[in-house]
């Protein structure tokens, strides 16, 4: 036994000892009365009886703590091992969704969304992999779940629903999400990136233009993937207007409201030619045609500007033909000289910038020109000549 503990035992020796000495002196006397019944006994018992109803007290105490105590330390566990199942359980989904096995990502997702918090990404990720696999309802209940899990996520949920929809081919259905989405967030960018995709797809040019110009005013945005947006949404409103009685109006129209520093590129000006030549206006084409030509040479032009027939063929052979001066060897200049001066009626200028277009680059087109010349002037030989020739070249390509 330690010093100390021998001091606790002679402390309490000593103590009931006198406690001893003092209940024989003097017992004392405690009177407990309660309705017609009394109770009497001594202080020192009294005193003894509340002792031993405390320590009782707080024995039944200790055991009820420490059992709930014990409760509260296998709920912990309980809910700790149905978190770790759960986690194991997303990073299952997740190979899964990764190998492609999309119904059994879905299920597997979906079922340890109920033990995550917050459940939103595995319930985001498993309607997408219900998507993949062919299963559009069940895609569409786990987004309204997600969207239901989670503060804010609507903008999120409704971007994911529409880019599922175009997934899908469904551009039309894609286009309604975000319209509604739109409506709340106008120049949300993620909203107008996928806009502008969804009106190419539907060619939807007015929509395109909208939805590019928007994400223009938007720091960090590519500028250069927007101009080529903005490029192809006016050569399709362009081309849109072919083939209708009003084509020409409408190309006007849409060349006149089209920014000025696009009306020389290359690309928007072959179409808008062609969508006057298509509505039978071929003098406003080729003033178009000869203008951009003049500003920047360009051999497709050139070549369209060769087969148009204006009412006026000698302004147009007087306009190639100024072009020639600072190019006298392009054969494709000179393919198209050769046709207008046939247009102009000038047989024998044709047939000189025909053969020496031949003669720089005998390509079919400039022999098939040349050729319908000779067999027009009676020169027969000479055409057959050339016609077989073209035909053995694209015999040759083939």
């Amino acid at each position: 036994m330690t010093a100390r503990g021998l001091l606790l035992l002679l402390a309490a020796v000593t103590a009931g000892a006198a406690l001893g000495l003092l209940a024989l002196r003097d017992p004392g006397y405690v009177l407990i009365s309660y309705g017609n019944g009394t109770f009497e006994t001594s202080v020192w018992f009294a005193l003894a009886a509340l002792a031993l109803v405390a320590a009782a007290v707080g024995t039944a105490w200790t055991i009820l703590r420490r059992t709930l105590r014990g409760r509260s330390r296998l709920s912990a566990w309980s809910r700790e091992r149905r978190i770790r199942n759960a986690h194991a359980q997303t990073v299952q989904g997740t190979i899964q969704l990764a190998e492609g096995d999309f119904a059994a990502a879905s299920t597997t997702l979906a079922a340890a969304a109920e033990q995550v918090e917050p459940p939103f990404v595995n319930l985001l990720s498993a309607a997408l992999a219900a998507h993949r696999a062919g299963d559009a309802e069940e895609s569409e209940r786990l987004l309204a779940r997600a969207e239901a899990s989670a503060h804010g996520a609507g903008t999120a949920v409704g971007l994911t629903r529409a880019r599922l929809a175009g997934q899908a081919g469904e551009w039309r259905e894609c286009r309604r999400a975000l319209e509604r989405l739109a409506s709340e967030h106008p120049r949300h960018p993620g909203v107008l990136r996928l806009s502008l995709e969804c009106a190419e797809r539907l060619e939807d040019w007015e929509g395109a233009l909208a939805a590019a110009s928007a994400l223009g005013k938007i720091r960090g945005e590519d500028t250069d993937a927007l101009d080529a947006a903005a490029r192809r949404a006016w050569r399709g409103r362009l081309a849109a207007s072919r083939g209708s009685a009003t084509a020409a109006a409408h190309a006007r129209e849409t060349w006149k409201a089209m920014p000025k520093a696009l009306r020389t590129d290359t690309a928007l000006v072959r179409e808008y030619a062609h969508a006057l030549l298509s509505g039978g206006d071929p003098d406003t084409a080729e003033s178009a045609l000869r203008a951009a030509i003049t500003a920047d040479f360009d051999p497709a032009l050139v070549d369209l500007y060769g087969r148009l027939r204006s009412g006026r063929p000698h302004r147009q052979l007087d306009a190639a033909t100024g072009w020639l001066e600072s190019r006298p060897e392009d054969a494709g200049l000179l393919l198209a000289l050769g046709r207008l001066a046939v247009a102009s009626d000038e047989p024998d200028r044709a047939r000189r910038y025909l053969e020496s277009s031949v003669m720089l680059s005998p390509t079919p087109s400039a022999r098939e020109e040349l050729a319908s010349l000779y067999l027009a002037s009676g020169d027969v030989a000479q055409g057959r000549r050339l016609i077989e020739q073209a035909l053995d070249h694209e015999r040759g390509r083939r």
